[in-house]
């Protein structure tokens, strides 16, 4: 596909060990009903295992194939420093657009011209747990209502409020250095909403995002724990109110005691988790957040353009 000099949306999908997720996603794009968007893949493999999945669609899509350094925050770092979009979005690897989801987010920001941005809501498959909670009512953001204002793949933001906002936090993300390895997306809001920049949450508009299904893990509850640290932390850093911290802590206490009570234990020990998790993050912010107040750029990067190339 011939590349526009500037799409109106840049898609910027950081990836790392998945190439069945990346193929549904590329696939999903490629049914869009609006097409004035590229692709930015941001690939943190030691391989070349998404050459073929690139070059599959390299005649459906406007791609732009970088390499990165591990690391969530460094990865859409990366991408930012070469979206050529007015609107730029970050969708995870394993999530899908629904044929319109473009076009009715083209459509918001066409008569919404004072937005700069706009979340929306993941919903999941048939038969799983949606990956998180969303209001049910559209709304600007707000301090208050920012934490609860979307995750990674249903943001969309115009590009000039993400030079005024310069990089994500490395420090903060999957594959970072420190404890914080999830919320980078929330502080990037937070850190928006801070400057004054209006930013409406459309639960109309909805991106599918796969959650777990079954009984949930051991595991899963570890990641709820650290996920909610991250958060917690987060929270901390910006001030939040300490009565909303205070409320989504026993949210996730309610919801334990809700899993109790149906006879899921695998719900109780996740909720407890994330409880704890946002607990123990939002005491520890002050001392660590000192530590980490100054995002960083990611390391030079080399572009590919979306061609096949031969697999090693």
């Amino acid at each position: 596909m011939d590349r526009r000099a500037s799409p109106q949306v840049s898609l910027i999908v950081a990836t790392v060990e998945r190439v069945a997720h990346v193929d549904a996603l590329l696939a999903s794009l490629s049914r869009q009903t609006w097409r004035d968007f590229d692709v930015v893949i941001v690939d943190q493999n030691d391989d070349n295992r998404l050459a073929p999945i690139v070059a599959r669609y390299a005649d459906l899509l406007d791609i732009t194939r970088i390499r990165s350094p591990r690391g969530l925050s460094k990865s859409r770092n990366a991408g930012l420093a070469v979206a050529r979009g007015a609107i730029i979005a970050f969708p995870d690897d394993d999530c899908r657009y629904r044929p319109e989801t473009l076009a009715r987010v083209a459509g918001f920001f066409a008569t919404q011209p004072d937005a700069r941005g706009l979340t929306c809501r993941a919903v999941a498959a048939a038969g799983e747990r949606a990956p998180a909670r969303f209001a049910r009512r559209a709304h600007w953001l707000t301090r208050r209502t920012v934490w609860l204002g979307g995750m990674s793949c249903v943001i969309f933001l115009k590009a000039p409020l993400c030079a005024e906002l310069g990089p994500f936090d490395e420090h903060l993300g999957l594959g970072a250095s420190s404890p914080w390895i999830a919320a980078e997306e929330s502080d990037y809001l937070a850190r928006a909403v801070g400057m004054g920049a209006r930013i409406r949450y459309e639960p109309d508009i909805v991106v599918e995002h796969p959650g777990p299904s079954g009984v949930l893990s051991s595991a899963y509850a570890s990641r709820g724990a650290a996920y909610g640290r991250a958060f917690g932390y987060v929270m901390k850093r910006h001030d939040a109110d300490r009565l909303q911290v205070f409320a989504l802590v026993l949210r996730a206490c309610a919801g334990a005691v809700l899993g109790a009570l149906r006879g899921r234990m695998d719900l109780t020990r996740y909720h407890c988790a994330v409880a704890r998790g946002r607990w123990r993050g939002w005491r520890e912010g002050p001392c660590s957040a000192r530590a980490a107040k100054t995002p960083v750029l990611a390391g030079a990067l080399v572009a590919e353009a979306s061609t096949p190339e031969a697999v090693p």
